[in-house]
């Protein structure tokens, strides 16, 4: 792993909680987003951010949300704002409900998770006690394996909203993969 963070430099980072007051949409950047201005009190006041945050939230939602965010890296320009901070999390404060509306307004959350689900049954068979079940049911755990890989792409492809050089190798990669294997399974040698 490159470029760790020694203790020491990770102590120097400045992490607070602030209120978002305001939230407008940027359509002026490649990407659209929303240019948070969040109030820290009374002895930082008030900064700004762009963040990228148009798929997952409306923006009338954010207002009065807690957010945590690091207040000493340098100002960066981001397209034509100087944003003050870099945000880290959105508290919805435990909130069930608000925390499924979120995902259910962004449903390449639910492709994600599906994916990961399918990952995480897999994982299972790992375990001494799943041995015996995954042997009987090998095939299973290979369609748990493609569906999850198909998933992956099709979560990627609805997060991004465009299709980019990425996506589209991840895709092919993809798919010659799963042909390939589904050749061996069923007999044909690859070509």
């Amino acid at each position: 792993m490159n470029n760790l963070v020694s203790y020491i430099d990770f102590k120097k980072i400045d992490v607070r909680v602030g209120t978002i007051i305001s939230a407008q949409i940027n359509n002026k950047l490649d990407k659209p987003s929303i240019i948070l201005k969040i109030d820290f009190g009374k002895e930082i006041g008030i900064k700004k951010s762009s963040a990228q945050l148009i798929s997952n939230y409306n923006k009338e939602k954010l207002i009065n949300k807690q957010i945590a965010a690091v207040l000493n890296f340098e100002p960066k320009q981001i397209g034509n704002l100087i944003s003050d901070l870099c945000y880290a999390i959105i508290d919805q404060a435990g909130d069930l409900g608000v925390i499924v509306i979120d995902i259910i307004e962004t449903p390449y959350l639910i492709v994600g998770w599906a994916g990961f689900l399918c990952l995480f049954a897999v994982g299972l068979a790992s375990f001494n006690s799943f041995q015996e079940w995954f042997n009987k049911n090998r095939s299973t755990i290979s369609g748990l394996v493609y569906t999850a890989a198909l998933l992956g792409v099709w979560h990627f492809y609805w997060q991004e909203k465009v299709i980019s050089y990425e996506a589209v190798f991840h895709s092919v990669l993809m798919t010659l993969l799963i042909v390939w294997r589904l050749r061996i399974s069923t007999g044909k040698s690859p070509s």
